[in-house]
Order: C-alpha cells, then structure tokens, then sequence
C-alpha cells in the first residue's frame, strides 16, 4: 500500500501553477468576450439590474434567486451606466475565480499544483453557462474555506472558522440552496474541530459571527431599499423548494410523472440505452457517469477509512470534497440534464473528480484504477462536448460569429448572419413605434430586446411558461388587463418551444393573451418564429 498523500503532504510551491490558470484563462476569455447577444439569460440579468438602477424596487420583481446577485450588478449600472459588456465582465470573472479556485480546492488536498491545474483547466477552458456562472462559484467559495478547516482540523483556530462562516454567508446571499447545503458540512466540522481539543467552543462562536458580520451589509441595505421581507421570505422558500425538487425528482427516477414542482416542465433524461444518436448518447454519458463517480468516492473512502492514521481528518476532508461534487448535482440530474446544467454543475464535480482520481493512483492498485480511466473519459468527453457545442461559457459560442451588432445599453457585439438581420429588424420595429424609457412586452423569454432598445418591460415576471398559470392561475387575466390599461406600444411573442413541448409555446398555453392582442392590436408583423403586434 502506498503511502498516504493525505496523512503526509509534502511541500509544494501553488503559485507558479495558479498564475499560469489565472493568465491563460484571461487571455483566452478576451478572444471571444464579445461573442453572442443572449437576450434570454444574458438579458435577463442585464434587464433586471437595469429596472433595478431605475428605481424599480426588489419587492416588485419576481427574482428567483439570491438577491446580492442582482444588487452587484445594479451597484455596476449605478456607477458606470447601464452597459451590457459590463455584465459580461462579471459573469467571465466569476468563471475565472471558480478556475482559479478548482485549482486550490484540489491543491490543497493534493498538494501537487500541475495535477491542480490539470483539473482546474476543464472548468477554465469550459466554464459554466455564463449567466450562471455564480452557481460553481458559490460551490467554490465554500468548499475551499471548509478544505482548510478540514484540513487544519486538530489546530484550527477562529479564524479558520470565520473564513468558512463568512463563506456560506456570501453565498446564502447570492444562491441560498448552497448556502443550505454547505451549512451541513461546516457545522459538522465544527463539532469535530471541538469535540477534538479543549476549550475550542469558540470555533463555533466565531463561524457564526462571521456569518452574521457577512450579512450585515446586506440586511442593511435590504432595510434601507425595502426588501427585507423579499430577502427573509426567499431564505424560508429555498428548504421547500429543495424538497420539493428532490421528491419530483426521485419519483421522476422511480418511473413516475415527471411533474413540475417550481418552474416549467422537467427535461426528460436523454437516453443511455437505445440513444437515437450518437450525440444523444454522448450527453447520457455526461448525465449518468458523474453519478457513477459521485457513489463510488465514498464508498471507496468509507472502506479506507480503517487503514487511516487520522479518521475524523480524513472523514471531514472528504466530506466537504462530497459536497463540492454532488452539490449541483439535482440542478441538471433531477431538473434541466441538458449541458448549459451540467456546465453548471462541472466546477464542484472537478474537485470530487480530481481528488478521486489521486487517491486511486497514488494509494491503489488492481481493479480500483477504473475510476481514474472513468474520470479522465468524463472530463474529457466534457471538454470535447463543450468546446464544440454551444451551451456553456466556452468558445464555441463564439464560431461562426461573424457579424458585429450594436445596439443601445453597450450592445455591442458578434452574431451570426441571421441573428443580425433579426435584432436589427427588431431594433428598428421597437425604435419606430415607442420612446425611450416606454414599457413593452417581450414573452416568453427575451429581455434582452427591451435592454438593448433601452425600454422597461410591462411584466414582472421576464421569463413566463406554461407552469406559470399553474403557480399563479390569475396571471393570465392580470396581464390581458395590464395590457389593456398600459397599451404598450410593441408586444413581441417568440413561438418558443421553451421546455422542449409544444403545450410550452406561449401562443398554446397563452392562448386568450393572444386573443387579446388580436382585438388591440392595430398592426400585427409577422417574422420567422414570432409575431410583433402594435398597440
């Protein structure tokens, strides 16, 4: 039996390899920065912290997620104007600061900082989808501050502590179901870290008043602006909507219906066994071996843990590194299996992945090497998928982008052909028929087109679907009657098949809106998959 890497670290210089990351992924990420205009994801956040820096009040917008997130940006708009690039800029570098710290979570596990940077280069070169990208940085900025905890465990002091409880805080704040999640593992370490010395109750002490002191800015400014409420009954939503997510879920597995339990209609699982194609197989293999993976890294731990000079050390250890890995794991598994998701989910799963694969090499022989083999085919085959396919923050969102487009709000960027003479139609039909400032309507999910034409959008809700009535049965009334009473001058409807069904089309499930427009409208124009109706 080898000896163990974990129980007897050796020296190892990190930084050489973490600038090497850093430097490369920047220089990487200004060759396609400017590629695409997402006027779906990317527009969505762009649109709301520009409502936001408008005055708008969180209260009224239906944000799904972790308020911080949204006042990061307005704080941006704020100082320098609204800019769409600008919000490009902080979605790539949440991208490189979860590269960068991949590469730490892995190095301090095993100290080896090129085996780190062979990891952290998946999620460098393949980074999440970008309107997202916070989901692995929240992941990230947990797991590395419990890693060192873990890490430190019979000498932790309260700063160790701190650190990992101002950590959760962050993220509590900017995705509140990891803040959940990563608060199961940091106050098991914190009960092992005092249960192992005496006097080191403070450890406790300490991680929570980090945590409050993390907060506090944001409660402040949450009482200042009027949202507290908003803030307070969005931490109570996330422990049912994790439950219910996890019981649709599993039932979805056990063969039952796959109902929806939040927002739209659960993506049917492509297909591992009798794959219509070799690319629906390719995305089963990136759906089903992480699994794989994920279920043998205890168990391969658990059985270990008897050769072990220091259990409870190397229990935590590996525990938080579990976490890092199954962490998103339900977002694309039990919700969206599609790449956007499984990008997503990629950067926690690349520690799990990374650290797996080193204990197998340097502490096993026989049968046990599988996993390495597993592993290396799962990354690869995701970089593969990745580089090639649009979906995630990589550069194949920049091929064949050819044509430059410029537009209001700092629009300027690369599209194709075809996407060019459809923003410029749009911009044009929008710039012709209403006024700065004025509200128009942009269903189901497009409001990117009201950014880029610099108007507000008459909706609340930015992303509407045929789960909407379900949640909200009046919505539809509501809105024919706002439409009614504002007469936004443009209404633009995409007929999107936006959960992959045809019942998902606004025009289906929205049919009396569309009735509606028909006896407002006082011109209708038709283009290739949407309708604009004047008002």
């Amino acid at each position: 039996m080898k000896t163990n890497p974990l129980a007897e670290p050796r020296a190892a210089r990190p930084w050489g390899a973490a600038v090497l990351i850093g430097g490369l992924s920047l220089v990487y990420y200004a060759w396609y920065f400017d590629a695409g205009f997402n006027f779906s994801d990317e527009g969505n956040y762009a649109q709301f912290v520009y409502e936001l820096a408008h005055g708008a009040s969180l209260n009224d917008l239906p944000v799904g997620y972790g308020l911080l997130w949204f006042k990061i940006g307005e704080g941006l708009f704020r100082l320098f104007g609204p800019h769409f690039l600008l919000a490009r800029a902080l979605f790539f570098a949440c991208a490189l600061v979860t590269a960068l710290l991949v590469y730490a979570a892995v190095f301090i596990v095993t100290r080896r900082p090129w085996f780190a940077a062979l990891i952290a280069a998946v999620p460098a070169l393949a980074p999440a989808f970008l309107p997202t990208a916070f989901y692995g940085l929240c992941i990230l900025i947990n797991t590395v501050p419990q890693l060192l905890f873990a890490r430190r465990l019979e000498e932790a002091c309260p700063r160790d502590a701190a650190f990992a409880g101002a950590a959760l805080a962050i993220s509590f704040q900017i995705r509140p179901d990891f803040g959940y999640i990563f608060a199961i593992p940091l106050a098991l370490l914190l009960i092992a870290a005092t249960l192992r010395g005496e006097r080191r109750h403070h450890l406790i002490g300490s991680a929570l008043a980090a945590f409050v002191a993390a907060h506090a800015p944001g409660l402040f400014l949450a009482v200042g602006d009027g949202y507290l409420g908003a803030l307070v009954g969005q931490y109570l939503s996330y422990p049912v909507m994790l439950a219910k997510y996890a019981f649709h879920g599993v039932a979805t597995l056990a063969g039952g219906v796959a109902e929806t339990p939040a927002a739209g209609t659960l993506l049917a699982r492509p297909r591992l066994f009798g794959a219509a194609d070799s690319a629906e197989l390719r995305l089963a293999l990136l759906v089903y071996l992480p699994i794989v993976i994920i279920v043998a890294f205890p168990v391969y731990n658990v059985a270990r843990l008897r050769g072990e000079a220091d259990r409870v050390k190397s229990m935590t250890t590996m525990l938080v590194v579990l976490f890092a890995g199954a962490a998103a794991l339900p977002h694309y598994f039990f919700y969206r299996p599609d790449l956007s998701h499984i990008a997503n989910f990629m950067p926690g799963f690349a520690v799990l992945a990374g650290v797996f694969a080193w204990q197998v090499v340097a502490w096993t022989r026989g049968i046990m090497l599988i996993f390495p083999i597993l592993i290396a085919l799962t990354l690869g085959l995701y970089a593969a998928e990745a580089l090639t396919h649009e979906g995630t923050g990589s550069i194949a969102g920049s091929f064949a982008r050819t044509e430059h487009f410029e537009a209001g709000n700092g629009v300027k960027v690369r599209v194709y052909p075809g996407e060019k003479a459809l923003l410029e139609d749009l911009k044009s039909v929008i710039e012709a028929n209403s006024k700065p400032g004025d509200t128009i309507v942009c269903v189901p999910y497009c409001p990117g087109i009201a950014f880029m034409t610099g108007r507000r959008l008459l909706f609340r809700e930015q992303y509407v679907d045929d789960a909407l009535p379900l949640r909200d049965p009046q919505w539809l009334a509501r809105a024919i009657a706002l439409t009614e009473e504002k007469r936004p001058p443009v209404v633009i409807v995409m007929d999107w098949a936006i959960n992959g069904t045809d019942i998902s089309r606004f025009s289906r499930w929205a049919a009396p809106y569309m009735e509606a427009l028909e006896t407002l409208k006082r011109e209708k124009l038709e283009r290739p998959g949407l309708s604009i109706y004047l008002l």
